[in-house]
C-alpha cells in the first residue's frame, strides 16, 4: 500500500476479517463518508493498523 496523501484509506470488511484482529480495535466512525456520486457510504468504523516496510 502506498499513501499518496489521501485523506483516508479504505479496506473491505473481507480484507479486515483476513487480518484476524479483534473487533474491539474498530472505533465508531467519526464522520459520514460520501461516495463520488454523493451517496452516503456505510462504514464499520476506523482502525489504526501497524505497517512494516
Amino acid at each position: 500500500m502506498i499513501d499518496s496523501g489521501a485523506a483516508l484509506n479504505v479496506i473491505s470488511s473481507h480484507t479486515f476479517e483476513q487480518l484476524k484482529l479483534p473487533k474491539n480495535v474498530v472505533s465508531p466512525p467519526p464522520f459520514a463518508l460520501r461516495s463520488f456520486n454523493d451517496q452516503l457510504a456505510v462504514t464499520l468504523g476506523t482502525v489504526v493498523l501497524p505497517i512494516r516496510v
